[in-house]
């Protein structure tokens, strides 16, 4: 449709963004000088060149180019032809998209325009030649846009959100669509306590600590033929905080923590019948307390703190899905970049009192019929999300399935596989994936 060059140096006359737009309308083929480019950059596109960095001033006289060329709406120029849309509506398009695109190569600095520069052929004719000192290294990550939207609403709406283009005036329009939205049947205990955005917190009376699915999604709109990348860091363990400073804390081995919770479901177990079970189950509690153990083993220390929360990507893994409407070759596209991330924090641990002369764990337990009751813990279950507490698996589990939708199934950005979050979840989010599997080459311990 249009042939679009640069020259270096200055014009006599001030063209306009909207006079580029029409000569290529018309068939023209334009030779903008940088002058020029710099011009409209200032006028039409609001952008203060004084306050960028000099390499930044540098590169964006192609960028633009390279945005005017590369615009998806000159696909619309039937649609003008046959009087379907109008020259101004058509041009204000024209014109937000490279305000977009210009104000995200701003926001990104050099390293996003050095690589699609590397990648876009410039005609022999430009005198403005690329200084290779001014280049960096490619990344591999796309950094959120200079534009954010906010979405506010219920569960069931925010999950089932997905973006698609207008018709005829290339909008970009929101819209509620559930696919597989329902609950196939009822979550188990590791897959909910592993599900996003659920806390569950277990205390008994030498055990207290609490995990939560803080995991990370990076949301973008995209084109679908165009290729996403996030960036994925080499920190397993994202954060080591303390969780109170006026309180000492006290490090244990995952030996020692093992060995009194195996102690504590043999106990349970051998009281089973004799004790008043309300709310929970024998089974609940060994999942939960294994679940805490393969937390231990996961970050890979061999020991963990009292008053200590540690943040780690658990799965060691990516994933990503997209969510949209294909309504052309180019469609929009919801992409969503999904980070499993657990918060697990160690409040305290008082069954090992005497380092030296540590006492066998099965005489910290009271097993007089009287006082079996004091032996279950207290369990609570808390969806973050809707900020809400339960006592019980089935009180959460009710709240799921009446306020959130199924979680759409995922990708691996390792081996491209795609995941239910059931299944994920089922596995503390691990999968055999050809790139990676646990952290430690060794098998994961179990509590007996």
């Amino acid at each position: 449709m249009m042939m679009t060059t640069i020259r270096n140096g200055q014009s006599e006359t001030r063209v306009s963004l909207e006079d580029c737009f029409r000569d290529i309308i018309d068939g023209k083929q334009l030779v903008l000088e940088t002058d020029t480019l710099n011009h409209i950059l200032r006028k039409s596109l609001q952008v203060n060149i004084n306050a960028l960095k000099p390499k930044v001033i540098y590169v964006l006289p192609f960028m633009l180019v390279h945005f005017i060329k590369s615009w998806p709406g000159w696909q619309k120029n039937t649609s003008y032809v046959n009087k379907q849309i109008t020259l101004e509506s058509w041009y204000e398009k024209f014109k937000e998209y490279l305000i977009f695109k210009i104000n995200y190569t701003i926001k990104n600095d050099i390293d996003k325009a050095s690589v699609l520069l590397k990648c876009v052929s410039i005609e022999e004719s430009v005198l403005f030649k690329i200084d290779n000192s001014t280049q960096t290294n490619p990344i591999t990550e796309k950094i959120l846009a200079p534009f954010s939207i906010e979405v506010s609403g219920p569960p069931k709406v925010l999950n089932s959100l997905v973006f698609c283009e207008g018709v005829n005036d290339g909008s970009v329009v929101l819209k509620e669509y559930r696919v597989n939205a329902l609950w196939i049947k009822k979550l188990n205990t590791r897959q909910l306590i592993n599900w996003p955005c659920i806390e569950m917190e277990f205390k008994c009376r030498h055990l207290h600590f609490k995990r939560t699915n803080t995991h990370d999604f990076k949301r973008c709109l995209t084109f679908s033929t165009e290729k996403l990348f996030f960036k994925k860091t080499d920190n397993f363990i994202e954060e080591i905080d303390i969780l109170d400073q006026t309180i000492l804390r006290k490090a244990y081995t995952l030996n020692a923590v093992k060995e009194y919770c195996n102690t504590y479901i043999n106990v349970l177990r051998n009281h089973q019948n004799t004790i008043e079970w309300s709310g929970t189950n024998l089974k609940d509690i060994e999942t939960i307390l294994e679940d805490f153990i393969l937390d231990i083993f996961d970050i890979n220390m061999n020991s963990i703190a009292t008053n200590t929360s540690v943040l780690f990507n658990i799965g060691n893994s990516i994933y990503a899905r997209n969510k949209s409407i294909k309504t052309s070759d180019e469609a929009i596209c919801f992409q969503e970049c999904l980070k499993p991330r657990m918060l697990m924090s160690l409040i305290s641990f008082s069954a090992i009192e005497d380092d030296d002369n540590p006492s066998p764990f099965e005489d910290l337990f009271e097993t007089n019929p009287t006082t079996l009751g004091s032996l279950l813990p207290s369990i609570t279950y808390r969806c973050t999300f809707c900020v809400a507490s339960y006592s019980g698996l089935n009180e959460i589990w009710n709240h799921l399935e009446k306020t959130h939708i199924m979680e759409q199934p995922v990708l691996c950005f390792k081996c491209k596989l795609q995941f239910n979050i059931a299944n994920l979840t089922n596995n503390r989010w691990h999968h055999q994936c050809k790139k990676g599997l646990r952290p430690s080459g060794e098998s994961a311990p179990k509590t007996q």
